[in-house]
């Protein structure tokens, strides 16, 4: 869902910015104290530290301390963190590549940054539906392990993110992990997929995936089918991310992987089935700056097919769209989003973070004959983390419903909103109808914005000009 060069622009979530600093990369054992993070920084009981800082490259102010195993840094205002490898350690997604699969379901540690993203939507016996996040994120802090002899040392941390959404009594959960992938804590496989932190786990199992996630009153244990080969995006699996294509990210998603399991949410655990989409992405680059996001889109159609779609949006208030049709037998092209319209209808305010997100949209593309509109399931949606991430983003269970090239369409996803926390709310990124084409296809032009909700509270709807319904 989720850019490369530095300063570079991540278009979905990227692990970047919680970053395992000092003695966690390195040499020290849980027993060592010492300065990690010069002037007032410090480890406190033990190695395993996570620095939050405003950049990956180089050395940088630590903005926030975070706790992973049992430690944490205390770090003054002047601290300096220790630097990480820096991006040109590792690979940049440049040219197409061969895929070869089950392998590349795998790690891919020479890239800095990679994640798995699974977002499934589910039926109980009843008839009730639930909406799942389950992601895994692997952040490189080296290419290689650093030298020495400690079993704590780590090239890679590992974030992951759960979320359950309860559409009918109106639930929403989240819980977050982070750690070190070091003394098989946590880790991820190269040979295929198994990526782990502690009791989580996404592996393959009997031709498919399994699922486990377990915390609190919230749960995902689910077996995953897929009857399609994976659909490669962009150019054979090169996903360009700017006009000039110098960010890119290498980028497949499996969208229609049959479910069967049990998630528990609110204490209450059901039987469940359904469909759930699987990306993976892996590139290198820095954080994001601020004001960087971008809008992900993700349909399954009532008429068999499915839809990927997004628009990124960096620091300049430069953007950039592109998506993927993938039609009934499996087979698919690049969509053509020239002329692109993406306007919010509506917002909601998160009461937690203070984020206004779009949770309504009218989504146009002329040249396909495509008129969508997006509602969320839920608006309170939010996966608030702070813990692991640093920031908030908006991953929610959405119907779809319109025409394309005038018959009916319905249908159901997941969208992604990220940036809105770091001020895009208050940006033409968040209240602009966007629209994307004109004399250079690609380009993309704002018009009047769409009002945003007040504190807490969720925007009127706009009139414009909606699909009708089914």
């Amino acid at each position: 869902m989720g850019p490369t060069r530095a300063p570079a622009c991540a278009w979905r979530i990227t692990a970047g910015v919680a970053v395992l600093l000092g003695v966690a990369a390195g040499n020290a054992t849980p027993r060592t104290a010492g300065t990690v993070a010069g002037a007032g920084g410090r480890v406190v009981a033990g190695a395993a530290t996570v620095v939050r800082t405003s950049t990956v490259v180089g050395a940088a102010t630590v903005v926030r301390t975070a706790t992973v195993a049992g430690a944490a840094v205390v770090a003054g205002a002047a601290a300096r963190a220790i630097p990480v490898a820096t991006a040109a350690s590792f690979q940049q997604a440049l040219r197409p590549r061969a895929w070869v699969f089950p392998r590349d379901h795998g790690a891919h540690p020479s890239f800095q940054t990679e994640w798995w993203y699974f977002t499934g939507i589910v039926r109980d016996q009843d008839g009730k539906t639930l909406g799942y996040e389950l992601t895994f994120f692997r952040f490189g802090l080296a290419a290689q392990l650093p030298p020495g002899a400690s079993a704590w040392r780590a090239r890679d941390l590992i974030l992951a993110h759960l979320a359950v959404t309860d559409v009918q009594a109106g639930r929403f959960g989240m819980e977050e992990r982070v750690q070190r992938a070091a003394l098989a804590l946590a880790g991820a496989d190269t040979a295929g997929l198994h990526v782990w932190l502690g009791d989580w786990q996404a592996v393959e199992r009997g031709g498919g995936f399994a699922l486990q996630a377990t915390r609190g009153d919230l749960a995902v244990d689910v077996e995953l089918v897929s009857a399609t080969a994976p659909v490669l995006h962009g150019e054979q699996g090169l996903s360009r991310k700017t006009e000039t294509g110098d960010q890119a990210s290498y980028y497949y998603s499996l969208p229609k992987l049959a479910t069967r399991g049990r998630i528990r949410v609110a204490g209450s655990e059901r039987a469940v089935e359904g469909m759930t989409w699987m990306d993976h992405e892996f590139f290198t680059g820095a954080t994001p700056e601020a004001g960087l996001g971008w809008d992900w889109f993700s349909a399954r159609l009532d008429d068999g097919r499915d839809v990927m779609l997004y628009v990124v949006v960096d620091s300049r208030g430069d953007r950039h769209a592109s998506g993927t049709l993938i039609e009934r037998d499996g087979a698919s092209r690049p969509l053509d989003v020239t002329g692109l319209v993406a306007q919010p209808l509506r917002t909601w305010r998160s009461p937690r973070s203070g984020a206004t997100y779009p949770v309504a949209w009218r989504l146009e593309l002329p040249v396909e004959g495509a008129l969508l509109a997006v509602d969320a399931a839920l608006d309170a949606q939010e996966v608030l983390a702070e813990r692991s991430a640093g920031f908030a983003y908006w991953e929610g269970l959405s119907r779809f419903r319109g025409t394309w090239r005038g018959q009916p369409v319905a249908g159901e996803g997941y969208v992604e909103l990220t940036g809105y926390d770091r001020g895009r709310a208050g940006t033409v990124a968040a209240t602009a109808t966007v629209e994307l084409g004109g004399a250079a296809p690609g380009t993309i032009r704002t018009n009047q914005p769409a009002p945003v909700g007040s504190q807490g509270e969720t925007s009127p709807k706009v009139p414009a000009k909606p699909p009708p319904p089914k």
